[in-house]
């Protein structure tokens, strides 16, 4: 039986913390993106809703390393896409 969690004890937050990021985290897909210059507002949309792992500028535009859930990869795609 799990004991009880205090949000005063600093101990139970850290462990609650730490729980949620690993279940977060174990669903999430690792992929490498390229937004293209000109697409600043994906870039921004991705920065704000997915774990950006790695960035880097290249001749065609930003290559991104990301981990986010699938669903929100595959919007990502269509985005890029059109």
């Amino acid at each position: 039986m799990p004991h009880p969690m205090s949000a005063l004890n600093p101990q139970d937050i850290e462990a609650l913390h730490s729980r949620l990021v690993t279940f977060f985290l174990d669903t999430m897909t690792e992929v490498e993106l390229v937004v293209l210059y000109g697409k600043e507002g994906v870039l921004a949309d991705i920065r704000k809703n997915v774990h950006v792992l790695s960035e880097s500028y290249e001749e065609k535009g930003v290559c991104l390393k990301v981990q986010a859930n699938p669903g929100t990869l595959t919007a990502l795609k269509q985005r890029l896409a059109s």
